[in-house]
């Protein structure tokens, strides 16, 4: 039998900062460009995860769901998120959480 659970709340994440620079071409036009570095800002967002599938897949994905945050919201089934969860997650922590049956 197919189950499904939601796991969502506010959680907290890191992204990288963008810089603009100007550089100037061959032809003496100077032109602007966004380039990522190293530096990382703290971001506070709100995700999802709806997973489905048998009763124990949800039981061990719900534990790992927990560790993990998610890429906005994610609805996918359990066997696809145990064989890869960081496809679907990123690094962070959550602040809040909530799970739904």
């Amino acid at each position: 039998m197919v189950k499904g659970i939601a796991v969502y709340g506010t959680y907290v994440t890191y992204e990288p900062v963008r810089q603009r620079y100007w550089i100037k071409r061959k032809d003496g036009i100077k032109q602007r460009y966004w380039k990522k570095t190293k530096r990382e800002k703290k971001v506070v967002e709100t995700g999802r995860y709806e997973l489905h599938g048998p009763g124990k897949e949800l039981q061990r994905s719900v534990i790992e769901a927990l560790h993990r945050v998610p890429k906005g919201h994610v609805e996918v089934s359990t066997k696809e998120f145990l064989e890869a969860p960081e496809e679907f997650s990123q690094e962070g922590y959550w602040i809040e959480r909530e799970i739904v049956s």
